[in-house]
């Protein structure tokens, strides 16, 4: 199997990654609502100061 990017391919391919950590919200309800618009907050706060370490 040859490696992402490396020129096209005539039959599908499966491709394994390695696990990733990642971080997301859960909930229901109204997305203009302000629980939604706090958890969205909290989400770039966090996503942001583990991107710059």
């Amino acid at each position: 199997m040859g490696k992402i990017g490396e020129g096209c391919v005539t039959k599908p391919q499966i491709v394994e990654f390695e696990p990733i950590r990642y971080v997301s919200i859960q909930g229901q309800g109204d997305h203009e609502g302000t629980t939604f618009s706090n958890a969205v907050e909290a989400l770039y706060t966090l996503s942001y100061s583990i991107k710059g370490n």
